[in-house]
C-alpha cells in the first residue's frame, strides 16, 4: 500500500492483519510517524533504517516507476 503519512491510518484496513509492514517512507522520522500508526493493529510492522534518504545514501537501486501495477515488471538494468 502506498500511502502519504498523514494518511496512513486510512489505509491500515487494507493490510492483512498478523502479516508483515515494511515502513519506507522520505526520512526516518516521517516512518517512525507512520510506523506508529500502525502499531496494534495485529501487524508485524518494521521500519527501514534511515528512511530512502539512507537507501538513497547508500546508492541502492530502486525501481524506475515511482507506483508500478503489481503485475508490471521491473527491469533491472532499468533501475539505478
Amino acid at each position: 500500500v502506498r500511502a502519504e503519512a498523514n494518511d496512513i491510518e486510512s489505509h491500515a484496513d487494507e493490510l492483512q492483519r498478523g502479516g508483515a509492514v515494511v515502513v519506507i517512507a522520505e526520512d526516518e522520522d516521517s516512518g517512525r510517524k507512520a510506523a506508529e500508526a500502525l502499531s496494534g493493529r495485529d501487524l508485524d510492522v518494521a521500519l527501514l533504517d534511515g528512511g530512502m534518504d539512507a537507501w538513497d545514501d547508500e546508492d541502492f537501486k530502486t525501481e524506475p516507476s515511482g507506483d508500478p501495477d503489481e503485475d508490471a515488471p521491473v527491469e533491472p538494468d532499468a533501475a539505478r
